[in-house]
């Protein structure tokens, strides 16, 4: 993860909050890379619970839809909006819109799996289980660390998944 200037959360904060502009605030984040874009946005709208952090990536994907305005979105609102109602659900939408983006992303489909372990479980067993068992040999090892914790609280046969 790259480190985000404080000026530059400062300077989203005060375009957004303070003076309520939305344009200004498009081009402030128009020209950032993707994972500072991500980053930026999470971690303003955790400290300030604000939906119009979520109206800001909605306007981007308007204007040039791609997976990673889609994932961002859907972080956005499992991680720091999810108090919202509804919002889980149009996160796991934005995700899997993502994965028709870019379907040969795998990362993306192991994504999936975090919407299993929701309170909601918005991923199917049969799901998780057909991703588990195509992708785990791709995941980062944290990954599959959180994989090997949901195979064995699940008292699944782990050898017809790994």
């Amino acid at each position: 993860t790259e480190i985000i200037e404080p000026k530059l959360l400062e300077d989203i904060k005060q375009s957004l909050e303070n003076e309520r502009d939305f344009n200004k605030t498009i081009n402030i984040l128009k020209p950032l890379d993707d994972e500072v874009l991500r980053e930026a946005l999470i971690w303003l709208a955790i400290d300030s619970q604000n939906m119009s952090y979520y109206f800001l990536i909605l306007q981007l994907i308007q204007e040039n839809e791609t997976w990673t305005h889609h994932l961002t979105a859907s972080r956005l609102l499992s991680v720091s909006l999810v108090s919202f109602e509804g919002a889980e659900n149009i996160a796991l939408n934005h995700l899997r819109r993502a994965i028709e983006l870019d379907n040969d992303n795998v990362e993306l489909k192991l994504e999936l799996v975090s919407f299993f372990e929701s309170p909601e479980k918005l991923v199917s067993e049969e799901e998780v289980k057909f991703i588990i068992k195509d992708y785990y040999r791709f995941a980062s090892k944290d990954l599959q660390e959180r994989i090997d914790n949901i195979v064995k609280r699940r008292n699944w046969e782990s050898n017809n998944l790994l």
